[in-house]
């Protein structure tokens, strides 16, 4: 490209200098150390890219396993050196196909094998090392529901490996290491298509006010700036967001302490006025303040800073134990969510 629109019916040259500046501010990876197409989603996605097939096209399946698709014969040669002893493997199983998570975990242990034998021939640690992860193990241990899925998920794996010898406790690292620091791979269009291991990605942290946005093209991540002067290469100034944002404080801080184990003290966590989220309405109708609170502050009256009307106690509570109840996520094509949704219009603020 040598130019670029100054106006609806003006161009100009651009400006290389420009163009660098541009390119600087984005960071892309295109190297993970491992990923895996969701078992239900086999049938859309090429195994080695992620991507769909173009259009027209099939993917074409693997002779060996018969599970695994590809978009080319390039893809499936470039995915051989993984593919290959997972193959056996899969024929060996058939038909009970592992779950996804067994598959991902298994080819992280196939990748640290490898570099283990050959070193890191094809450079997937070069932007740190699989060691270096946190893992949170302690934590993990202590987390009930965790182990016992980790139990679960050790049997499946050994019997899927076998007659390969499968050391526990090395194991529980990899797991631990792989629950804390892989992501999901999504559409542009937010659909989920499998999940990922990038090193390069793991050296971002969290904010609840992200600076930099996760683009997918297959298994290839582009960080963009949503903020003018943040350069995606500098961690101290690029944070992306580990989870969806939409929700409140307190959902978003629980969660974060499910899966990653810490308590956000991000910017956005820290702002009084992102309690505006979940603000209740002023018990005068006729007013249209929103009355701050969230759900797990202590119940109280609170005196409408507008109108001076005082909003009882009792109706505070209730409101907040509705907002701690409420799912996730609501499908709006639902009957029993579109009710959900009015009777929450009710409580809430209209904002």
């Amino acid at each position: 490209m040598t130019k670029k629109i100054k106006s609806e019916n003006q161009v100009e040259p651009i400006d290389k200098t420009d163009i660098s500046a541009v390119h600087t501010k984005i960071k892309i990876f295109e190297n993970p150390f491992a990923t895996q197409v969701s078992n239900p989603k086999v049938n859309l996605f090429c195994a080695n890219c992620l991507r769909s097939p173009t259009s027209g096209e099939k993917l074409q399946r693997c002779g060996g396993c018969n599970f695994s698709k590809y978009c080319s014969k390039e893809c499936q040669a470039a995915a051989w050196v993984v593919h290959k002893t997972e193959c056996k493997r899969l024929q060996a199983c058939f038909p009970n196909l592992p779950l996804t998570e067994v598959l991902f975990l298994s080819k992280v242990i196939d990748r640290i094998q490898f570099i283990e034998k050959n070193g890191d021939k094809y450079e997937v640690e070069s932007e740190r090392k699989f060691s270096s992860l946190v893992d949170h193990k302690a934590e993990i241990r202590e987390d009930k529901e965790k182990m016992k899925h980790f139990e679960n998920v050790f049997t499946k794996i050994s019997d899927f490996r076998k007659p390969e010898p499968l050391e526990k406790e090395k194991f529980f690292d990899i797991f631990c290491k792989v629950t804390i620091n892989s992501h999901s791979i999504h559409t542009n269009a937010g659909n989920e298509v499998g999940m990922a291991l990038d090193l390069g990605v793991t050296k971002y942290n969290h904010s609840c006010r992200p600076t930099c946005s996760m683009v997918f093209d297959g298994y290839r991540v582009c960080l963009r700036p949503l903020v003018p002067g943040v350069d995606a290469e500098n961690t101290e100034q690029a944070f992306i967001s580990y989870i969806d944002v939409g929700r409140s404080k307190y959902v978003r801080r629980k969660e974060l302490a499910a899966r990653w184990y810490f308590h956000c003290e991000c910017s956005r966590c820290t702002d009084p006025e992102d309690d505006t989220l979940t603000a209740i309405r002023c018990s005068n109708s006729s007013c249209d303040e929103p009355i701050l609170t969230s759900e797990n502050e202590e119940p109280m009256n609170i005196v409408c800073p507008k109108c001076k009307t005082l909003v009882e106690e009792s109706t505070v509570k209730n409101a907040q134990e509705y907002m701690k109840n409420l799912p996730a996520a609501f499908d709006p094509q639902c009957p029993a969510d579109i009710v959900v949704i009015h009777k929450e219009t009710q409580i809430s603020n209209a904002i």
